[in-house]
């Protein structure tokens, strides 16, 4: 797991952006540092659900330790996003889905991000490439990476460098200092991408995507041995031989009715 960190308020982030294979602008391009993780077909066949969307509603909850982990309880943020126009594969709630993310509010104020995590204000808009929701601690395409913002119609990476082109299939981006209007629009994100989609898959390949399964608040992983868990079952030890004497016989006897839990004598003073 990202080393985690502990901060005391939610700071508002910018997102990568997608860009068509045959566009470019004027301006200078710098390549993203992330070479292979930033190729368009790569990220598109990793998606289980590509979409543009925009951040509905903001849901905090506490998810105990996790089996075979070390980590004590940590807070997760899921996402709800209303789905604008999917670009490849579907939600099975149709119209929206919801993203779990490992970060959040804690019940006494705390506040937890991990590095490289993306965060999220209601009323974003974003262009997502998903996969393995519930799974993974960032359900995006190489996390950060698989989330574009979009500002005024034009589409920005993380760290709010304008998405100013694609050459040879590598998203590049244009200095901070950019103004808004060097940035390649919305529309000409999706088409770049939707060329992509259509570049590798079949109608037929398409339909056959499994759905995206939303993460649900309300049914939290359960802790080891936590009360919702059935307790384990103590079996009794196997037996070499049959019980020699009437006491043992009847400890047995005793053992067995009482479900395979042990059976302690109450001692009486003599």
């Amino acid at each position: 797991m990202n080393k985690t960190y502990l901060i005391g308020m939610v700071f508002l982030s910018l997102v990568h952006a997608m860009v068509p294979s045959t566009i470019s602008t004027a301006n200078a391009m710098v390549s993203s540092p992330q070479d292979a993780a930033t190729l368009l077909s790569q990220q598109v066949k990793d998606a289980e659900l590509i979409f543009h969307g925009v951040v509905t509603k903001l849901e905090n909850v506490v998810i105990g330790p996790r089996p075979g982990s070390e980590d004590g309880s940590l807070p997760h943020t899921y996402v709800t996003y209303q789905i604008e126009e999917a670009l490849k594969g579907r939600s099975a709630d149709g119209e929206s889905v919801t993203l779990r993310f490992l970060g959040g509010s804690m019940p006494d104020g705390r506040h937890f991000e991990t590095s490289d995590m993306p965060q999220f204000n209601v009323g974003e808009q974003h262009l997502l490439f998903v996969w393995k929701n519930t799974e993974i601690d960032c359900p995006l395409v190489d996390c950060v990476n698989g989330r574009f913002s979009v500002l005024k119609k034009k589409v920005f990476a993380d760290d709010g460098r304008p998405v100013v082109g694609i050459h040879k299939g590598s998203i590049q981006y244009g200095k901070r200092d950019n103004s808004i209007s060097k940035a390649l629009s919305l529309e000409q994100v999706k088409a770049a991408i939707a060329d992509e989609v259509h570049r590798l898959y079949t109608a037929e390949a398409l339909q056959g995507i499994k759905p995206v399964q939303s993460a649900k608040p309300e049914e939290p992983e359960l802790t080891p041995f936590s009360p919702e868990q059935p307790a384990p079952r103590v079996s009794s030890p196997p037996r070499t031989s049959e019980p020699t004497s009437e006491a043992d016989r009847a400890e047995e006897e005793a053992f067995q009715q009482n479900q395979g839990n042990p059976v302690f004598q109450e001692n009486h003073a003599r």
